[in-house]
């Protein structure tokens, strides 16, 4: 059986892929979003566990709805 990958880590991953397809720079998606830079740094890294209102503004900045950033389940 397989170990699934930790769930916060997974969102970081989407995360930061996302954000790398629209070319956006951490501080620059942090000023589309309200969110700071180093919160979006860490939830990148799968180290801190976002709201759901840090969620729905983060991929609001990435033009996504939120469940694109969740990860499979």
């Amino acid at each position: 059986m397989d170990k699934q990958q930790d769930p916060l880590q997974s969102l970081g991953e989407r995360l930061a892929a996302r954000r790398r397809q629209k070319n956006l720079s951490l501080a620059q998606l942090a000023a589309l979003t309200g969110v700071s830079g180093q919160d979006i740094a860490a939830i990148e890294a799968g180290e801190l566990d976002p709201t759901i209102t840090t969620l729905v503004a983060l991929a609001r900045g990435l033009g996504l709805s939120p469940s694109e950033l969740l990860p499979p389940e």
